[in-house]
């Protein structure tokens, strides 16, 4: 079980936690509601070398088929040019108790789905210490190195969610010597403003949640959604789009010796296989004659080896 201790009510950014009220709290619980997030912010900057993203999410829990459905909590990153820190990560009791997750319960799960590659990974928090009215706060940092990403970059900011959101926040700056970023919303619940030259702010409260629809089976398809980019053109996403191909397709010695020694590799089973009495092909496997093994008894095929398959795997 996981550590517990009182400490004072605050979230990873400082500020008091605050409970549903009463009235509220059953308002949520009737509809069905399992849980609802009190506080859910992002807060992205934009550097000439790198992207920082920094998020808040303060959850509280209304029911045991909410700590079932949501106890845990799924993060995404990509490592080969992000890097994905953990500022905190508690459940507080009702009673003020708090219990930290061990780095040991962490789950780092593919999310790459054939026939298309990707290097995506969630990580998966199991929440502990999870009963009714327990909050869980999770706030982390992901830094994105640009010069180590040869597209534009692009974020994705989901505005709604199947459950409610008290309290919902999107701030967006950007370096002097950036360019303003590309900014598209796919609906317009959000309402934002211009505090300063280079910053976005936007935010909502008592967001209602995403119902479900019977002719959509995807949640995903039916938020709205704010996209941010960097500033591009087909023009120059092409030839960023060549350049990797060129790259990719430049000759490299280390492939031509690898090919030379695959070739001769197989070459030389060949031999060893022509070299063995008997010796024939049955379904890709290298089978020994039937004098000297049981049926099936085949390199590659099932059963034990028979001793012309043991000699050929010698020659591998």
């Amino acid at each position: 079980m996981a550590p517990a201790s009182r400490v004072p009510r605050r979230d990873a950014s400082g500020l008091r936690i605050s409970r549903l009220d009463e009235e509220r709290r059953r308002e949520l619980a009737d509809a069905g509601h399992g849980t609802v997030d009190l506080v859910r912010r992002v807060e992205l900057h934009i550097g000439r070398h790198r992207t920082e993203r920094r998020s808040l999410l303060v959850r509280q829990f209304l029911s045991a088929a909410g700590i079932a459905s949501e106890g845990n909590v799924i993060l995404t990153a990509f490592p080969s040019r992000e890097r994905l820190a953990f500022e905190a990560a508690f459940v507080e009791a009702p009673d003020g108790r708090r219990h930290v997750p061990q780095a040991g319960a962490l789950q780092v799960v593919s999310n790459s789905a054939p026939p298309i590659f990707s290097d995506q990974q969630d990580v998966v928090v199991p929440l502990p210490g999870l009963e009714p009215d327990a909050i869980a706060v999770v706030a982390t940092t992901t830094t994105l190195e640009l010069d180590r990403w040869p597209f534009p970059w692009s974020e994705l900011f989901p505005a709604e969610r199947p459950a409610p959101i008290e309290k919902l926040e999107l701030r967006v700056t950007w370096d002097d010597d950036v360019a303003e970023p590309a900014w598209e919303s796919s609906g317009g619940i959000l309402p934002c403003a211009r505090p300063a030259p280079r910053e976005v702010f936007c935010t909502r409260l008592r967001v209602p949640p995403v119902l479900p629809d019977p002719d959509v089976p995807n949640w995903l398809d039916r938020i709205e959604t704010i996209t941010l980019a960097e500033a591009h053109g087909w023009d120059d996403l092409s030839r960023r789009g060549a350049a990797v191909v060129d790259e990719a397709a430049r000759p490299d010695p280390r492939i031509y010796r690898g090919a030379r020694e695959l070739a001769r590799s197989r070459t030389e089973r060949r031999v060893a296989a022509r070299a063995i009495p008997g010796a024939r092909r049955a379904g890709g496997a290298l089978c020994g004659p039937p004098s000297t093994a049981p049926r099936r008894s085949c390199l590659g095929g099932r059963g034990t080896p028979s001793r012309a398959a043991t000699a050929t795997a010698r020659t591998r």
